[in-house]
């Protein structure tokens, strides 16, 4: 029988999730089941979508150890197996890293909707300021007074009623809502 053994990463995760400028710290461990303790002097490798290569334990302690830099947006799995002579079982321990890219927002759409709004502001305040300022007659009036002083011919005015003829006009046409009943004398109404 081979001893039985786990390959684990030392902070117990199986998944990572990193931005594209950090770099990875791959820290695996061997443990032994059947005596207990860490494994050292093993050869434990990794295995991924861009390349190989060996995972190594600087201070004999049971830790291998390796950093990943420069690694692309996108999900990888990385596969880590271990040998450590004939008496040993090792089963490989996949490792799942996510990098994520962080897309900046895009200012484009909201300048565009200012630069909108700054234009219909302004229109809106020019049109106001040059035409809806004053009422169309008044505007007519100042238009007719500025060719007269400057000169020019104007276009024949169209039939225009007095102050007295207008009053007069509406007064008539509503004659039958303004009839006064008359009274008599002595304050009784005459049929």
């Amino acid at each position: 029988n081979k001893i039985a053994t786990r390959i684990n990463s030392t902070s117990g995760e199986s998944y990572f999730s990193i931005l594209p400028s950090e770099s990875l710290n791959l820290s695996i461990s061997l443990t032994n089941y059947d005596f207990g303790g860490i494994i050292t002097n093993a050869n434990v490798t990794y295995r991924w979508a861009y390349g190989q290569g060996t995972l190594l334990d600087p201070e004999n302690d049971g830790t291998y150890e390796i950093e990943l830099d420069n690694i692309p947006a996108g999900t990888y799995t990385i596969t880590i197996t271990a040998y450590a002579g004939d008496d040993y079982s090792f089963e490989t321990y996949e490792i799942t890293v996510n990098v994520v890219s962080i897309i900046p927002p895009d200012f484009s759409i909201l300048f565009i909707i200012l630069a909108g709004a700054l234009v219909a502001l302004v229109t809106g305040f020019t049109l106001y300021q040059v035409r809806f300022k004053y009422p169309a007659t008044v505007r007519k009036s100042r238009k007719i007074r500025k060719k007269i002083s400057k000169g020019k011919k104007t276009k024949p005015i169209k039939d225009i009623t007095s102050r007295e003829d207008s009053i007069r006009e509406h007064l008539e046409s509503n004659a039958e809502t303004l009839q006064l009943e008359k009274k008599t004398t002595n304050g009784l109404k005459e049929k």
